[in-house]
């Protein structure tokens, strides 16, 4: 299986340019009925823009569903991608804080997602890492769109 990240890599060697410039805003909300994630985005291909959200059961299917939605009107290709699977991992753990004050005793780790995207005849996976679970998240699923409109672009 293809990683994103390795083949972007080499087509911005080769000079390839991104699609698309994006920025990203993930709201999370709760009540006694349980929580709601919504994901909004906003990319720009040349001068033109679209500003999109999605809710979804969690963050990365809140954040797949916006861009996927931002990105179809320019790029019609991604109608079939599909986001099939995602895992996230602690990448060494570590406590901090005094021992016995539960209160100031965090867990801070790198957090490593792993998504897995197919086009039909293609699959591919998308890995990032990151201190904050929402940005590995984001950068994931962010290129693994990236990748597949690059790949079909050549």
């Amino acid at each position: 299986m293809k990683n994103a990240q390795d083949e972007i890599a080499a087509m911005l060697a080769a000079g390839k340019a991104r699609p698309f410039r994006e920025e990203y805003k993930l709201y999370v909300a709760g009540n006694e009925d349980g929580s709601t994630t919504e994901g909004i985005v906003r990319i720009w291909v040349g001068e033109q823009d679209k500003h999109t959200a999605s809710s979804g059961l969690g963050s990365i299917q809140a954040l797949d569903g916006a861009l996927k939605k931002a990105v179809l009107p320019f790029f019609s290709q991604i109608e079939g991608y599909c986001l099939d699977d995602f895992h996230i991992e602690l990448l060494k753990p570590e406590r901090t804080g005094e021992a016995g004050k539960a209160q100031q005793t965090r867990v801070e780790a790198i957090v490593k997602c792993t998504v897995e995207f197919s086009s039909g005849e293609d699959r591919w996976i998308s890995v990032a890492c990151d201190l904050s679970f929402v940005h590995a998240a984001w950068t994931a699923v962010l290129d693994a769109y990236v990748y597949g409109i690059m790949k079909e672009a050549n």
